[in-house]
């Protein structure tokens, strides 16, 4: 018998954004510019116009940063993460 309690239709909104926390990331690219933009300090160092891909945890917490998609899918699964595309 199914767990009610996994019905997406009877979850709250902090448990919809916990479901596959800790099996799901999400790879999504993006350009260097808007991220030196979200953080100055820290991503300083960062050429121009690049595009690269940003991995991030369910709630939408990133993680990773990389330069190429193939790479940012391996890393998540070295860490036992299924990755998802964000277009």
């Amino acid at each position: 018998m199914r767990d009610p309690s996994l019905d997406p239709r009877l979850m709250s909104a902090e448990e919809l954004t916990a479901l596959g926390m800790s099996e799901i990331v999400y790879v999504k690219p993006v350009m260097s510019d808007d991220v030196k933009a979200a953080d100055r300090e820290a991503f300083g160092e960062l050429p121009s116009g690049l595009r690269l891909f940003s991995v991030h945890t369910a709630d939408g917490t990133p993680v990773a940063l990389l330069d190429d998609r193939e790479t940012a899918f391996a890393a998540a699964r070295q860490y036992s993460m299924q990755p998802v595309s964000v277009h």
